[in-house]
């Protein structure tokens, strides 16, 4: 599923990737297309910076790794969609900021992501050009 917030287009690992991997999967692929087709849609968006996130298990350098390896991914797939590569950006937060302190399955999977970052040009209604 897709969950907008605010600034942040939020996705669950299960939507792109195969546990405890980087490769972006069929369906993903579709999703990540979709919200490259969107992106195109808004001029006002100046920049996507694509945050990368894991859960508690594993070392935290396999956990940096690995974020940042599904962050790259999902840039490299919206490249190969047509969005410009000059206008997206990566960074992989390992564990270190999870959505849900548990440790249950549920919340393992809810923190396994990748998110979004939008940054919109300034709002100007009213100023003449």
């Amino acid at each position: 599923t897709v969950e907008v917030a605010g600034d942040r287009i939020i996705l669950d690992d299960r939507v792109l990737f195969d546990t405890d991997h980087a490769h972006v999967h069929s369906e993903g692929r579709a999703i990540v297309r979709s919200i490259a087709k969107a992106a195109a849609q808004h001029p006002e968006w100046t920049m996507l910076t694509i945050e990368g996130h894991a859960d508690v298990r594993g070392t935290d350098e396999w956990n940096q790794t690995l974020s940042q390896l599904r962050a790259d991914a999902v840039r490299a797939q919206m490249v190969k969609d047509g969005f410009p590569a000059d206008k997206i950006k990566t960074i992989g937060y390992g564990r270190t900021q999870p959505r849900d302190p548990g440790t249950t399955p549920a919340a393992m999977q809810r923190n396994r992501r990748v998110e979004f970052v939008i940054d919109r040009a300034p709002h100007t209604v009213g100023v003449e050009p």
